[in-house]
């Protein structure tokens, strides 16, 4: 869309409003991560979308979960791994494809 190719202009000419938005969504992110793990307890978060286009904004993401991993205060809940998804923003489309395999309709 092009709001994501504004945010991903902005985040490469180094624009602070930009980078401090991005940097503050990276960081909720990172904490719904950290809660979702606090149950579930999985080894590799998967991220699909246009955001995973950019290795900035990728990078910024792994950052954000390590550190909001790092002030656990007990340390006992496992970092797991972020990655972005094989088909990038493509991945629900692949996704609905399989779901009418599976039911037999295409």
């Amino acid at each position: 869309s092009m709001n994501i190719l504004k945010i991903m202009f902005g985040l490469n000419r180094n624009i602070l409003e930009i980078q401090e938005g991005v940097k503050l969504y990276c960081q909720r992110l990172a904490n719904y991560i950290f809660n979702i793990q606090c149950i579930v307890d999985a080894s590799v978060f998967v991220i699909s979308g246009n955001i995973t286009n950019e290795p900035l904004f990728m990078k910024m993401i792994q950052n954000a979960v390590k550190e909001r991993f790092q002030k656990d205060r007990y340390g006992n809940i496992f970092c797991p791994e972020i990655k972005e998804a094989t088909f990038h923003e493509d991945s629900r489309k692949y996704g609905a494809i399989y779901e009418l395999q599976k039911k037999g309709c295409i």
